[in-house]
């Protein structure tokens, strides 16, 4: 079983805010680890920033998250696999078919087209448009309810 986590649902595993008891309830029962690309990493690492920039997190506070979040890279809770120059093409077709009717971002979509091409059977997100595309293209979304 591959899964799959979109960053708003790793950033709500890391730093507190609405989505992370349910994030936390997700990913308790140790399953397979959850696969990533260094396109997951990237966005994480400016997802946190982000917080930081904002004001809403402190220096130390942007250190131990990042901190602990590679540790958990090296540890094996994630599995970090290369992102394939057929994903962009993939990226580009669903945007295509989808994007008209559901208004996706880019990157939200490429994170879709990543987890299929990955072969995830279960896709985390808390991004509503985003959940919608997952499940147009077969994913298994959790969790069930945001």
């Amino acid at each position: 079983m591959t899964r799959y986590a979109d960053t708003s649902f790793l950033v709500a595993l890391y730093l507190p805010d609405s989505n992370t008891e349910a994030a936390a309830a997700e990913l308790g029962v140790k399953l397979a680890p959850v696969s990533m690309t260094t396109f997951t990493i990237f966005e994480f690492v400016n997802a946190v920033s982000a917080r930081r920039f904002r004001g809403d997190i402190s220096a130390r506070e942007m250190d131990s998250v990042l901190a602990g979040f590679r540790e958990d890279i090296a540890r094996g809770s994630y599995e970090n696999k290369s992102l394939p120059d057929r994903v962009w093409e993939r990226a580009a077709a669903l945007a295509e078919a989808h994007t008209p009717r559901l208004g996706i971002r880019a990157l939200d979509v490429l994170h879709v087209a990543i987890a299929t091409d990955l072969g995830a059977s279960t896709f985390y997100t808390f991004d509503e448009r985003q959940r919608k595309l997952a499940r147009a293209v077969g994913l298994h979304v959790r969790p069930v309810r945001i």
